[in-house]
């Protein structure tokens, strides 16, 4: 089994409570519903990490978001969705728009993960993602939970970061924790000789 790639050794582990101010974007065609906490990018330094990918063919991101729910055409939470019916889609746009008005805090992790997806367009995407803690989306998706009644049930996506990219700007939408590590590899920092 080949051993994990290591980030170099003066990367330091990311420690703060990073503030993020939600953002809801509703898009009728292709339908899609997202609430993305958006990040200050000063406040997305990890410890040189993003510094050191440029040399190695990364490109950091120029914005830096969290998705806290993602529901487009075909997914899990796009069925839960349609599911609810008018009533229980006014209801649940009502919750995220409540959410999208205070701040979120989000918790950097001290993992990494290289992610590679294969897209219709013919090109991979790879990106450079951080795993982030973010404690309000429980209780966010007990509210929409709280809607469902037939089994269909809105879950999280793994909350991250992504850092930097190669093959496109754009990131890679990861649903599921089998998602991600079906398609990463996770980064590890080496112990100090």
């Amino acid at each position: 089994m080949a051993e994990a790639p290591h980030l170099p050794k003066d990367i330091e582990p990311a420690a703060n409570i990073l503030m993020a101010k939600p953002r809801l974007e509703i898009d009728a065609e292709p339908r899609r519903i997202a609430l993305l906490l958006q990040l200050n990018a000063a406040d997305v330094t990890n410890g040189g990490l993003l510094r050191k990918l440029s040399p190695v063919g990364f490109t950091p991101k120029a914005e830096f978001h969290v998705t806290a729910l993602d529901i487009k055409q075909g997914s899990g939470a796009a069925v839960a969705f349609d599911n609810l019916g008018n009533e229980g889609q006014a209801t649940a746009i009502d919750i995220l728009e409540r959410a999208g008005a205070s701040l979120w805090q989000i918790k950097p992790r001290d993992e990494f993960y290289i992610v590679e997806k294969e897209y219709e367009e013919g090109s991979p995407r790879t990106s450079v993602v951080q795993l982030v803690d973010c404690p309000e989306l429980d209780s966010l998706y007990g509210q929409l939970n709280v809607l469902t009644s037939d089994g269909a049930r809105f879950e999280a996506p793994p909350t991250h970061i992504t850092l930097a990219t190669q093959g496109s700007s754009r990131g890679i939408g990861i649903s599921s924790l089998h998602e991600l590590y079906a398609l990463s590899t996770p980064f590890t920092i080496p112990d100090q000789p």
